[in-house]
């Protein structure tokens, strides 16, 4: 004390993920309080606090690398699922409270074992985002369900406007969301069309 050192600032919360969606997000988050962005290199982060375009809005991020991540007390991954154990383990060395993934495929085992013995969990989200050129566009409203455990977050996806809650039969969410999947993604595919367009159209077979 009085030896005029700063204490290094601990966000309540961050995003693990500085694609589209993590990035959708994050500009929502913001709204209700301080958000750290965790992009895949220390050069991404840097072009990221130059500003980027989020659902037609200027959101300038308090982006890092994996390198000099934050203190966080709540932390959401949003990776490929093949960058999820290095995400996992940049989540961990963050000391959470809670690490909790939204990530589709099956990350269950690598995310467990990178944050052992701390409270980690698997939610889902049907939010969108896509990214066109340097823009991010959100591609329609959805649901993001947490396990137990996880009601400050969804708290906070609340008063950011999202739809959120705890589910305390998400793995029975989870598998729904991959029958869904299962179905929209081979449309999207074979038809050249982004998910939430996929979706429609088998919602139109289903009427």
């Amino acid at each position: 004390p009085g030896g005029g050192e700063v204490m290094p600032v601990r966000y309540p919360m961050a995003i693990v993920g500085a694609g589209a969606l993590g990035l959708h997000f994050a500009a929502r988050l913001v709204k209700v309080g301080r958000v750290a962005v965790i992009a895949r290199s220390g050069e991404r982060a840097e072009e990221l606090r130059k500003g980027v375009t989020v659902g037609g809005e200027r959101f300038v991020p308090e982006a890092f690398g994996p390198d000099d991540a934050p203190g966080a007390d709540w932390l959401i991954v949003l990776v490929k699922t093949g960058d999820t154990r290095d995400a996992a383990l940049t989540a961990r060395a963050m000391a959470p409270r809670g690490v909790v993934s939204l990530q589709n495929g099956l990350v269950d085992e690598v995310l467990r074992e990178a944050c052992a013995g701390l409270l980690a969990g698997l939610g889902i989200t049907t939010e969108g985002a896509f990214r066109d050129g340097s823009v991010v566009q959100p591609s329609g409203a959805g649901d993001t369900l947490l396990p137990p455990g996880f009601e400050p977050v969804a708290e906070l996806l609340v008063a950011a406007g999202l739809r959120a809650r705890v589910e305390p039969e998400i793995a029975a969410a989870r598998l729904a969301k991959l029958l869904v999947n299962v179905a929209i993604n081979p449309l999207a595919a074979i038809f050249r069309v982004r998910n939430g367009d996929a979706e429609q159209c088998l919602g139109g077979a289903r009427g």
